[in-house]
């Protein structure tokens, strides 16, 4: 299995996560590629302390390309699946390091699971999908504000019609903070399988336009 792609904002880095390969140190990995114009580069496997022996998965890089946020079980968090981030710099030769993974802080991880991270072009607001805070159904989309470094506010839920008694996950919000995309199974649809709905968010609920940012 491969997927869960992020793109750096300069279409230079591709994250993404992949199962049961050699090279793993648990059941899923983060890895990245570099794309030179004409092609993408073999994947890296960063190795410790981005991935463990533990399952890590859902990448999503900052638009300044200095932060990567991601799901993982490993010991350290709240309980099951958190959202965990880390800090990133680029080498001269452009391979990336990464440092100090920390859980996120506050009341943003429960007991239960926490998946998909989105942080907004905004650099400010963060999205996931958790069915351990009070909700609609199994897991819902909510959302929070950067208050300083590593702190953030009380999670949102962003309420029905966006959220259902079914799983809504994978939520991403384009950089004006106007259209957002995610993956539901809700019986609503007829379906029982996960499809993509595209949504016009409220008002209300709109991030702050991202803006103009250069990647490192």
């Amino acid at each position: 299995n491969e997927g869960s792609q992020s793109f750096s904002s300069d279409g230079r880095y591709m994250f993404f996560v992949a199962c049961d390969k050699p090279d793993t140190k648990g059941g899923c990995d983060i890895y990245y590629s570099v794309f030179d114009g004409k092609n993408w580069s073999l994947p890296y496997h960063p190795g410790e302390p981005l991935n463990t022996r533990y399952w890590e998965t859902n990448p999503c890089l900052s638009a300044d390309g200095r932060e990567l946020f991601f799901a993982s079980n490993r010991p350290g968090g709240k309980g099951k699946k958190d959202i965990w981030r880390c800090q990133i710099t680029r080498n001269p030769d452009g391979t990336l390091q990464f440092d100090n993974v920390a859980v996120l802080e506050g009341n943003i991880n429960t007991p239960y699971d926490e998946i998909s991270p989105f942080l907004h072009a905004n650099d400010s607001t963060l999205y996931f999908s958790s069915n351990g805070h009070y909700g609609l159904g199994r897991l819902d989309i909510f959302c929070c504000n950067r208050l300083g470094e590593n702190q953030w506010s009380e999670p949102t839920n962003l309420g029905y019609p966006i959220n259902t008694h079914s799983d809504e996950m994978g939520w991403i919000v384009s950089p004006d903070g106007e259209t957002a995309y995610m993956a539901s199974d809700s019986s609503l649809t007829g379906v029982s399988h996960k499809i993509i709905y595209q949504i016009n968010i409220p008002l209300a609920l709109q991030a702050a336009p991202s803006t103009s940012q250069q990647i490192w």
